[in-house]
């Protein structure tokens, strides 16, 4: 994992939590639909290695929402594909997961403005409804990365 990253997440993650990183796991993914299925999958599986099964349905839900805007962002600003347009990563401690999405462009996250109509711009309000929190930051080789702290359900 990015060590930048990992010192940004990761101790925020860590201070939320009052614990220490137990594991991370990170997959690059090319700017196509076909690659939000393929990061649910693989968050999936993370989190089932984990042992973390009550997270599934809430990450697979963040995970389809910023990998689609990572997606998007990423062909509105270039149209050849890439290996590593994006990439995924996921982080944990014993009580919390983050997702977190990078892509190359620096466009930050903006809720759509939703009528009762629309099909699309409904993803960030649900990634807020879902997470404990969640947020943006550009690191310093470029691009962006959003994420989102999930918390275990408590028994």
């Amino acid at each position: 994992m990015n060590g930048v990253l990992l010192a940004f997440l990761g101790g925020q993650l860590a201070r939320a939590s009052g614990r220490v990183i137990l594991a991370e796991s990170r997959r690059d993914l090319e700017a196509r639909p076909i690659s939000v299925p393929v990061a649910r999958r693989y968050a999936r599986e993370v989190l089932a290695t984990w042992g973390l099964d009550d997270l599934v349905e809430d990450a697979l839900a963040v995970t389809s929402e910023l990998v689609t805007n990572g997606v998007e962002a990423t062909l509105r600003h270039r149209a050849p594909f890439a290996a590593r347009d994006l990439w995924i990563g996921l982080c944990r401690t014993d009580a919390r997961v983050i997702v977190q999405v990078w892509d190359r462009t620096p466009e930050p996250p903006r809720p759509a403005d939703q009528g009762r109509e629309a099909i699309r711009g409904r993803g960030l309000p649900l990634v807020g409804s879902i997470a404990e929190t969640w947020g943006c930051r550009w690191p310093q080789g470029g691009g962006k990365i959003v994420w989102a702290l999930l918390r275990k359900s408590r028994p």
